[in-house]
């Protein structure tokens, strides 16, 4: 290759533009002329050779343990792993992931290893890429329930209940789950097998995304960054406000535990807002009022914009009264939803979902969620 008709501006093009199999011959011509520019960008071209060489044979890395399962015959092997379980709130996350035999996405890696910008990144990569994958999400309230451990196999299993292709193979974190597949379990898994690697990409965004919402209501907490773990700012906040509806009561001291609980608005409210959070909601508007009509929230998710309405013990419902097209309360809902779809000229489809609580005669509550309830 002659580099020496070419200018600097031009030689960058068609770098840019060459297959990665010619960038080794470039290189070499680089090298040769005489130009101080065109050398040094002939060094820059070897250390993309060299880094993409070392991603390589860092996929082959990771690929090893699935390669021998391959080689056996097996097929449709996913890899799992979660997101969360050492927090003090918010819920607790699971990925479930089958990618192609043949898939090799580089910078696919522990997540914990890959800044919030490359996660993002390799998620779209991922999710675009897999056979099949599955999320799966379980609360505060229950780990506080059943424990972090069995909420964690809970998280896993409805990621394997949300997938459209079921595995043949399961390979796991050093966890077992009780499900009907053949399974593995890998100390360490999420930095060296490939596709609980990507598992864990999916698990860490989708959580990290659920935090940044509940970052939006508590942002004294500081959850975008430090995504419900207990670093000092947390605990100060804790000290300060109190622990909010989602933070995992058995994960605090008592001495934050006797502290007043903070809430932004009835203790139900916030609780509704966390359901729709972990159920992959972003929330528009809160209390959006219009003259005397109100409605609880309006969100977003996977392109539907939603209206919810709140029914519980302290709203001017009855409490033994559930026959809700009569409602005064989902009247006025339904009013101040037409309202904002005229004021915001929404074009999604649109849904109309009621969340309920009820007090339960042992004590605490019971909730339930009716989507497309009109």
């Amino acid at each position: 290759m002659e580099t020496k008709q070419y200018s600097l501006s031009e030689l960058k093009v068609l770098i840019d533009e060459a297959d990665e199999k010619e960038y080794a011959e470039i290189a070499g011509a680089l090298s040769s002329d005489g130009r101080a520019g065109v050398r040094k960008l002939g060094q820059s071209l070897d250390r993309r050779i060299k880094a993409i060489a070392g991603a390589e044979a860092r996929i082959d890395e990771l690929k090893a343990i699935e390669n021998g399962f391959y080689s056996e015959g097996v097929k449709l092997i996913a890899g799992c792993d979660e997101a969360g379980r050492g927090p003090l709130c918010g819920p607790v996350a699971a990925a479930v992931v089958i990618l192609p035999e043949d898939s090799r996405i580089r910078g696919v890696d522990d997540s914990k290893k890959l800044s919030a910008k490359k996660r993002e990144e390799l998620y779209e990569r991922i999710t675009g890429e897999a056979v099949s994958w599955g999320i799966g999400i379980v609360s505060s309230d229950t780990i506080d329930r059943i424990n972090i451990l069995q909420a964690t196999r809970l998280a896993v299993k409805k990621a394997l209940e949300a997938m459209s292709v079921k595995p043949g193979m399961l390979l796991t974190d050093a966890l077992k789950i009780d499900y009907p597949v053949a399974q593995k379990a890998y100390v360490k898994g999420d930095s060296t097998v490939y596709s609980i690697a990507a598992a864990s990409i999916l698990a860490k965004v989708s959580r990290d995304r659920i935090m940044d919402e509940f970052d939006r209501i508590y942002p004294e907490y500081g959850f975008s960054e430090n995504r419900g773990y207990g670093t000092e700012q947390h605990m100060r906040a804790i000290e300060k406000y109190g622990p909010t509806p989602i933070h995992r009561r058995t994960f605090l001291s008592k001495e934050a535990l006797d502290m007043p609980k903070h809430t932004v608005g009835t203790l139900f409210e916030d609780k509704a807002a966390a359901m729709l959070i972990e159920r992959g909601h972003s929330i528009l508007e809160r209390d959006y009022s219009c003259g005397e009509s109100k409605v609880d929230f309006i969100s977003l998710t996977r392109g539907i914009t939603v209206f919810t309405a709140v029914l519980s013990p302290d709203s001017s419902m009855s409490e033994s009264r559930h026959t809700l097209t009569d409602d005064a309360r989902i009247t006025c809902a339904k009013q101040a939803a037409e309202a904002y779809i005229r004021e915001k000229r929404v074009e999604t489809p649109v849904r109309f979902d009621i969340i309920i609580f009820e007090v339960s005669p042992k004590g605490g509550h019971t909730v339930r969620m009716i989507e497309n309830a009109f």
